[in-house]
């Protein structure tokens, strides 16, 4: 038991640590209201349903992007940026800029709240982008690319997803 003293002396010692030297609190996560978690869901539940690939950040306040989009949804159709919002949810100081930045660089950017999902403008987005776009033929694939596809998946660009999507469970 001679390594019990030594840690009690540390936090003896550490408890005499001027508040400056100490190491500062994280701020707390964000809350997702009882509306936006029930949103969040059925969305990654349609994505997951239409085989698209899904990035949502957990934590946007301390993401090393603060005011990101809530979700980056790709498929073969396209990429969508979506913030949710609950039904009078409102912005935080930094995400406007980066939906403006989105905006001006051409992407697909906006917000959805619950009502978008009563409504089937989500399915309908998600249905849109979960589909090779008319007319699109297939381009060939950047060396870099092939080099690290499966043989089996360059022989079908058309095929989607390229690869298995996770599931969330």
């Amino acid at each position: 038991m001679s390594g019990w003293p030594a840690r009690r002396n540390r936090t003896a010692a550490a408890a005499g640590t001027p508040p400056a030297a100490r190491k500062p609190k994280q701020p707390a996560k964000p809350k997702l209201t009882p509306m936006e978690a029930d949103l969040l869901t059925g969305v990654l539940e349609l994505c997951e349903l239409l085989r698209l690939f899904v990035y949502h950040s957990y934590d946007s306040i301390t993401d090393r992007c603060p005011g990101l989009p809530d979700l980056i949804i790709v498929g073969p159709g396209g990429v969508l940026w979506r913030e949710l919002k609950s039904a009078r949810g409102g912005f935080r100081p930094g995400q406007p800029p980066w939906l403006l930045a989105l905006h001006l660089a051409g992407q697909d950017v906006g917000v959805w709240r619950p009502a978008d999902m009563v409504s089937q403008r989500i399915a309908a987005e998600l249905q849109q982008i979960a589909r090779f776009a008319p007319g699109y033929v297939p381009q060939e694939l950047p060396a870099w690319l092939a080099t690290i596809l499966p043989a089996d998946l360059i022989g079908d660009v058309r095929r989607w997803p390229p690869v298995p999507v996770p599931s969330r469970t």
